[in-house]
């Protein structure tokens, strides 16, 4: 066989492996951290109103932990009875968006390396921690029309 025949068999191989693979990882992160428990307790609710949108935001999730983080691939949509957040399907291909009331949310302040962070502690116990920039705890604030806030060193 050609040099040029093994290329034209080993390319398409080669691309099935990668997106194998990347189905793969992103099925384990998604199902291995605390996003599969976030699944389970906040499902979606398409209806719920929306005051505004948040594109291309970050966060860490984990349980009781800093976890993975999903730096610049999330989508924050706020409204008056809570926030949905969604992961881009490029990097979480099987993470379903997710729903969660801003009065299962308690919101505290933590000091992240050299940064002011917010920690949003989710779940039955807030065992489950969202830690997220301040300027995006305010303005999810600002979208929830009063229903969520942060606290004073938060502004």
């Amino acid at each position: 066989m050609s040099d040029e025949a093994i290329a034209w068999v080993v390319a398409p191989l080669m691309v099935a492996l990668f997106a194998t693979l990347w189905l793969i990882v992103g099925y384990a992160i998604t199902k291995l951290t605390a996003w599969a428990d976030l699944e389970r307790l906040f499902p979606d609710r398409p209806d719920a109103p929306i005051a505004g949108s948040l594109h291309f935001q970050g966060a860490y999730i984990g349980r009781e932990t800093l976890g993975p983080s999903y730096r610049g691939c999330m989508t924050y949509r706020a409204g008056p009875e809570g926030f949905r957040l969604s992961i881009w399907k490029v990097f979480a291909p099987f993470a379903k968006p997710i729903f969660v009331p801003f009065d299962a949310v308690t919101v505290e302040t933590v000091s992240l390396r050299l940064f002011t962070m917010c920690r949003l502690k989710l779940g039955p116990h807030g065992e489950i921690w969202l830690t997220i920039a301040p300027s995006v705890a305010r303005e999810l604030a600002r979208l929830s029309k009063g229903a969520f806030a942060v606290q004073p060193e938060m502004k």
